[in-house]
């Protein structure tokens, strides 16, 4: 049995859930029976909503005619809706999701971003109607017409303001530690987040679309919805994506089983967070607006157009225009490492960018603001001045503000770069190469070479000269300094400096093929004395293994095809293709950081670093259990 069923098997969730069951049936059920029973109640209950859905669809096309009563777009979208609403609370993916954060948000998207509107489209309680008898289907829709309470209870939640706010606030509300972790450790709760997250999507899926017909939102105000829907969710995105350190303790016991790092497999949820729904969102805003637009345009062609009547009020433009605001506001507060400076080149850059955030923000406030006044606005008959005038106001907003704005910023975006460029005579100078997908680090006053670490003396100015041996790359340290290309052929100069002692990331910021993301590199700042020690010791061969273990694994290498590629000091292995390998144990990471340097990843790595980082140059290598087990007793000695 793998760690990963140890884990299912022990999980919280499944472990209340089978309490409960064997607490809640008389008599009880054999245990062995309710995992299956758990896990096909789901798709029972889907199976027969869908038969009802089919069902009324048919009888309404045999009644009613081909397509009508229910259209056949309808019908496709309810089918559709009710496959995604079983693909995500089922199967698979609902298995992953006790395991991954990332499958629980696919979950989560799936529920809110596809099950939710293919079944606001396809309206199923229609389909039920068909199903009964025409004498009950028409006291049902006469009830629910005279039903007062309920009728004013369903247009209040469908109210623009409301559907909005309850779908923000119930995302917003499952994703704190607090509730997400009751919903991993109770099944009920777990229900409840489902349940909550695909009414509240329904509900704010129905509010813009209104597929029965009836209009509440002018169609400039839900390209505006669409776009701080987006927003508000690309900022938990963020958040989830850029957090330092995972949010969830479930998922750390998940990784310390299975191995799976826990901070990467949050940082993926983010990002299935922050892109998908964002495309998803600002795609179909951009659609509504079209659809505005062209039918301005269809207003305007006729002669008694006097005013388009918005449907929403004051106090809904406002309060859309207000949480815009204040959600971009919070948008700051994600921890990213190209906002917290470590050197003075860093320093100068972040100046500047807040410098231009907060302009930009002053702009974009303005252009809304003239936009919401031409939206809003009653319209002027044919003839009329514009209440803005045409020739100072088109002077001033569009040739003298971006001339006073844009050319301070370019003098001092200019000074920036010019001062990124000191020569200094006490610089440690250090040579970068850029490789297909790793770095190769030199440093040439002491004759060291090494790969994917750079370490440098904290306070003290390095010279990185930077070329490439295949492709463009990019060097780009946020923490430290700007980005720089590396050429092949040509060597460019780059200046660093760490103010305080640290670990810093620095990665390949040009496209450079199907690795380019795992072209990570680590730049160690420490005291001059530890660079000092750590250098010298780079510079001292090593010598060769006296433990009869290591030794045998030392011939392992030297016998196989390890030696045409890589370099170890002391030894006959001069490969120049691969990184050297002279003090491969000392390093953090394997394959440029994409993995942690471990035993297990070490293993993996040599069979098969294929299965890693797909696209690399080292082809797997076919060793038998006895030799890889010696092979990485010698690598590990490698200090």
């Amino acid at each position: 049995m793998t760690s990963a069923q140890q884990l299912l098997e022990a999980s919280p969730l499944q472990t209340a859930t089978l309490d409960s069951l064997l607490h809640g049936v008389p008599g009880g059920l054999p245990p062995e029976l309710l995992p299956g029973l758990l896990s096909a109640l789901p798709m029972v209950a889907l199976s027969l909503l869908g038969v009802l859905y089919i069902l009324g669809v048919a009888r309404a096309w045999r009644k009613a005619g081909w397509g009508r009563g229910i259209s056949v777009g309808r019908a496709s979208a309810g089918l559709l809706g009710l496959m995604a609403l079983g693909a995500a609370l089922s199967g698979p993916l609902e298995a992953l999701a006790v395991l991954l954060f990332s499958a629980h948000m696919a979950q989560h998207l799936l529920l809110s971003l596809v099950a939710a509107p293919l079944l606001v489209l396809g309206v199923p309680l229609l389909a039920l109607l068909w199903l009964l008898p025409p004498r009950f289907r028409r006291t049902a829709v006469k009830g629910w017409r005279r039903s007062g309470p309920i009728g004013r209870g369903w247009r209040l939640v469908i109210h623009p303001v409301a559907a909005w706010l309850i779908f923000v606030v119930i995302l917003w509300a499952w994703h704190l530690p607090a509730a997400y972790g009751a919903a991993l450790t109770s099944e009920l709760v777990h229900v409840l987040e489902h349940l909550s997250l695909l009414g509240s999507a329904g509900l704010f899926w129905w509010m813009l679309f209104q597929p029965l017909g009836r209009r509440r939102l002018n169609r400039f105000l839900a390209p505006v919805v669409l776009f701080v829907t987006a927003l508000q969710g690309g900022v938990l995105g963020a958040m989830i994506t850029l957090a330092p350190e995972p949010w969830y303790g479930h998922y750390e016991r998940v990784a310390r089983a299975t191995g799976i790092s826990a901070l990467a497999d949050q940082q993926l949820a983010g990002l299935l967070m922050w892109v998908p729904p964002g495309a998803l969102y600002l795609g179909l805003a951009c659609w509504m607006l079209y659809r505005a637009l062209a039918g301005v345009d269809a207003a305007m062609s006729t002669p008694n157009h006097q005013r388009m009547a918005p449907a929403g009020t004051p106090y809904l433009n406002s309060l859309v225009m207000a949480s815009a605001l204040a959600i971009a506001a919070t948008g700051g507060f994600a921890n990213a490492q190209v906002l917290r400076p470590a050197g003075p080149a860093a320093q100068g850059v972040s100046e500047l960018f807040w410098v231009m955030l907060i302009i930009a923000a002053i702009v974009c406030v303005l252009v809304y603001a003239l936009l919401f006044t031409a939206i809003f606005r009653r319209r002027i008959p044919n003839g009329g001045e514009p209440p803005l005038g045409t020739g100072p106001f088109v002077v001033l907003g569009g040739i003298v503000l971006p001339i006073v704005i844009l050319v301070p910023l370019l003098f001092w975006s200019l000074a920036l770069t010019a001062g990124m460029v000191r020569p200094t005579e006490d610089a440690v100078t250090i040579e970068v190469i850029g490789h297909q997908w790793w770095w190769e680090v030199r440093y040439p006053e002491v004759g060291v070479t090494d790969a994917n670490e750079i370490h440098i003396p904290a306070g003290r100015p390095v010279r990185l000269q930077l070329t490439s041996d295949d492709v463009i790359h990019s060097f780009w340290a946020p923490g430290l300094q700007g980005k720089m290309d590396l050429v092949p052929g040509t060597v460019n100069t780059l200046w660093i400096e760490a103010d305080e002692t640290g670990i810093h990331s620095a990665k390949c910021a040009e496209f450079c093929g199907t690795q380019h993301a795992n072209m990570r590199l680590l730049i160690v700042s420490e005291p001059q004395e530890s660079f000092d020690e750590w250098l010298q010791s780079r510079t001292v061969p090593p010598q060769p293994p006296l433990d009869p273990l290591i030794r045998e694994g030392q011939q392992v290498f030297l016998g196989s095809a390890c030696v045409y590629c890589h370099t170890i000091e002391g030894t006959n292995a001069s490969g120049r293709l691969g990184p050297d390998l002279t003090h491969l144990a000392t390093r953090m990471t394997l394959g440029a950081g994409t993995v942690a340097n471990n035993r297990g990843n070490l293993g993996g790595w040599i069979v098969n670093s294929q299965a890693i980082k797909p696209g690399n140059r080292m082809p797997p290598m076919y060793l038998e259990s006895e030799d890889l087990q010696v092979l990485l007793a010698y690598l590990e000695s490698l200090e």
